[in-house]
């Protein structure tokens, strides 16, 4: 009797030691979680630009990888053990402000991170939604972009076409634009829900058109939006395959490392072979490919250019930078939300500093689906004309099979 006392002393004491083990490791997931969403919130308020934001360790792209990689480390052990990580990393987000959450919108849609959301994905999305609901109640015009109902605009803009294109003196900023004249661009697309989006709003506007600069990544997962860009009229434009950093720099190589651990300091060849392959990627998608390119982030490698130029190529930057990546913002001390209001005021003031100008939005944004009809409205209040730039579609870009580049380079997600 005696042993089989010990022995249920010992299995008690094994059981509270496994408990307590469990608890600790619960509180640190949820400490853990709280650290990266306070550290999100002051890494996004305190960006100056996209490349600093998006090449930050608590982007939520970076955070919820993270999360992934712990997760199929805990599934190699057992279900039980992954599933029991999920919750608490639910259960981490769920407790975050729903200006925060919002941050994780497009993390928490995403097809390829759902094991580790499936019990949370509904109520996330349903409080982000409220929040962005919430955002454009503020706007006199608005959408949402989660519906296909139609936007309650009931205005129509102006529209030219510019075929009158020379590369040699082209303006990579401005694009030759005049007095009251604005070219809209979208980069990083296409996106499945947003673009569509996106296209009702510019169609119900006055049917303008728009450059989309995609990702040859994104045709291939998206080539219905594909396909209704350039059905409607758009330009789809190239802006390179996986949005690797360019340029011949530190800091270029720097944010490369921190998103693909196996991408060196980019080789020209590498770079060349991002661009054809998203040409081709869009020739096969439509049927043609039109001579625009941007760089991500800005950032050019001096070769490309050459190489742009030789074949007659356009490279069109911005000069209006919408930031709507950008979820906060710090007044007085406080990091409080950047709302679709404050994003376009600061875009129409800086368009309205010049008179002109050439701006950037993304439609991988829900933000910037939603707010699209304000921003369509203060452009029609000032009497300002949509101008899309239109050249000869190119046929053929170089020989592919000259370059010699590993194709593992371009398979990197």
């Amino acid at each position: 009797m005696k042993f089989v006392k010990n022995n249920s002393q010992v299995f008690k004491m094994m059981m509270m030691a496994s408990v307590t083990a469990l608890l600790s490791s619960c509180s640190d997931i949820a400490t853990g979680i709280k650290n990266d969403t306070d550290q999100m919130i002051i890494a996004n308020s305190k960006a100056q630009s996209h490349i600093e934001w998006e090449g930050s360790e608590y982007n939520p792209q970076a955070v919820v990888q993270k999360y992934l990689v712990e997760y199929q480390s805990k599934k190699t052990l057992s279900e039980d053990n992954a599933k029991a990580y999920a919750l608490e990393v639910c259960k981490g987000l769920s407790s975050i402000s729903d200006h925060s959450l919002a941050l994780f919108d497009n993390e928490i849609q995403a097809e390829g991170n759902k094991d580790i959301f499936t019990s949370c994905k509904d109520v996330l999305s349903k409080r982000i939604s409220k929040y962005f609901y919430e955002d454009r109640k503020n706007l006199k015009y608005s959408v949402d972009a989660t519906s296909d109902k139609p936007s309650n605009i009931d205005f129509k803009l102006n529209i030219d076409v510019d075929t009158n294109l020379d590369i040699t003196n082209f303006n990579t900023r401005w694009a030759g634009l005049k007095d009251h004249e604005v070219i809209i661009t979208f980069d990083d697309g296409p996106h499945a829900i947003y673009t569509d989006s996106i296209l009702r709003t510019l169609k119900e506007a006055g049917n303008i058109k728009a450059m989309f600069f995609t990702l040859g990544k994104n045709v291939i997962l998206n080539k219905v939006q594909i396909t209704e860009e350039h059905q409607a009229g758009h330009v789809v434009a190239n802006h390179s395959w996986n949005h690797f950093c360019m340029k011949d720099s530190d800091r270029c190589e720097t944010y490369n490392k921190k998103h693909w651990a196996n991408v060196p300091r980019l080789a020209d060849s590498y770079v060349v072979a991002e661009i054809e392959q998203t040409y081709e990627a869009i020739h096969n998608a439509i049927g043609l490919v039109s001579p625009f390119v941007r760089f991500p982030f800005g950032e050019e490698n001096e070769t490309a250019k050459s190489y742009l130029k030789d074949r007659g190529i356009f490279r069109l930057n911005w000069s209006v930078d919408s930031n709507d990546w950008q979820g906060l913002q710090k007044v007085a001390g406080q990091n409080i939300p950047y709302t679709n209001a404050d994003m376009i005021k600061s875009v129409i003031n800086a368009i309205e500093a010049q008179k002109k100008g050439v701006v950037l939005f993304h439609d991988i944004h829900r933000r910037t689906a939603e707010s699209l009809p304000q921003f369509l409205y203060e452009l029609h209040k000032r009497q300002y004309k949509i101008i899309l730039l239109r050249a000869p579609s190119i046929s053929t870009i170089s020989t592919r099979e000259a370059i010699i580049v590993p194709n593992e380079i371009l398979k990197v997600n």
